[in-house]
């Protein structure tokens, strides 16, 4: 595989910021009591952090999911599920760097984690099974991308706005754009 491009210390920031935003964002479009997430249990992943199986060419991010076994006193055991929202740093970063459409990394992220956190709630809560045939799961893309924008479309700011001009026309090929 290719040397690919990874977030620094300011980008990781950007994503901290970010992701408090999305979280509140998505907790107030789904009526979540912030007390309520560890019930839509979820971790972020950066490119240094994904198995080679987690690291897609084409996509700004996707959502993986884990399941741990955990040991209970008497010997019992419990199974957790967990998921990961897996960050394309070398995608996001060269979307952001585009001549055509330029995109603000805060504004691009903002779309990318509230996107993928209405994945992981929508699968966490069973609105939708995370292992679905390919025709449905173009079909429940389209729907979360729906349900993002709509959750966006609320904050008039300019830089989010051309994001979401980009990402306008789903199924969209932000990165052969």
């Amino acid at each position: 595989m290719p040397s690919l491009d990874h977030f620094g210390p300011s980008e990781l920031n950007v994503i901290r910021t970010q992701l408090s935003d999305a979280e509140s964002l998505v907790s107030h479009y789904y009526c979540i009591p912030g007390r309520e997430w560890p019930m839509y249990p979820y971790e972020i992943r950066t490119l240094s952090e994904l198995g080679e199986t987690e690291i897609d060419l084409n996509a700004l991010a996707m959502v993986a999911k884990y399941e741990y076994t955990l040991k209970k006193s008497l010997g019992q055991l419990r199974s957790q599920e967990i998921y990961g929202i897996c960050l394309q740093d070398h995608n996001i970063l060269a979307a952001t760097r585009r001549a055509f459409r330029p995109m603000t990394l805060d504004a691009l992220m903002l779309y990318i984690l509230t996107h993928e956190l209405v994945h992981v709630f929508r699968f966490a809560s069973s609105l939708q099974r995370y292992l679905i045939e390919k025709e449905f799961r173009e079909q429940e893309e389209s729907r979360v991308h729906r349900i993002t924008s709509d959750i966006l479309r609320e904050r008039k700011e300019g830089r989010l706005q051309q994001v979401l001009e980009v990402f306008e026309d789903y199924p969209f090929g932000v990165l052969e754009r």
